[in-house]
């Protein structure tokens, strides 16, 4: 028997498996995708916490708070991703960290809870 499958060198779900990214991708809609491995490594309750960001020093910090209207929620998406949408925090970071709106980007977790954009 001869198996055809799709040639995908660059799996791009294999990503958030094994990196504690933020994925931020402007189409009609800013979308944050986030791995799963991040609340894990913030030790976030998403069930009952959400995020807050903030910009210092030119890097992306993030704050837990209890869940609350005014804070990120994520929320399942599948296997190894969480999302959460919202425009003006996507114009906020492209504003503050001079970003071009034609790209997707990504923000790694740092060993020090900030992310950098890769």
């Amino acid at each position: 028997m001869i198996q055809f499958r799709k040639n995908t060198p660059n799996n791009r779900g294999a990503i958030y498996a094994t990196n504690p990214v933020i994925r931020v991708a402007k189409s009609t809609r800013a979308s944050f995708i986030v791995s799963k491995l991040v609340p894990k490594m913030l030790n976030m309750d998403i069930d009952k916490q959400g995020l807050m960001f903030g910009i210092k020093n030119k890097k992306v910090i993030v704050s837990i708070e209890p869940k609350e209207f005014d804070n990120y929620h994520l929320n399942e998406a599948d296997v190894s991703t969480l999302r959460f949408t919202s425009v003006d925090l996507y114009q906020y970071l492209v504003t503050h960290l001079k970003l071009d709106t034609d790209k997707n980007y990504f923000l790694e977790l740092q060993s020090d809870l900030t992310f950098k954009i890769v």
